[in-house]
């Protein structure tokens, strides 16, 4: 493996974006502490790489069964 993985795999990335929202909310009174923005960060990493996983998975399924040769 060479140590590279997708954006949206990355919690710098989201911890990133996280803190954007944060800050914007902020502009609305609405206010997100550090713990809760940790909280998301985890949270959205593991849906994104969960979902990449079932991605994949129906990928497979769906590539099978459109094949046009058998497995032996």
């Amino acid at each position: 493996m060479n140590g590279t993985k997708p954006w949206w795999e990355s919690k710098t990335i989201w911890g990133s974006i996280i803190t954007v929202v944060a800050v914007a909310s902020g502009l609305f009174g609405i206010q997100i502490d550090a713990q809760t923005q940790g909280l998301l960060v985890d949270n959205i990493t593991a849906l994104v790489s969960a979902g990449g996983a079932i991605v994949g998975a129906l990928l497979g399924i769906y590539g099978r069964v459109k094949a046009d040769k058998k497995v032996r």
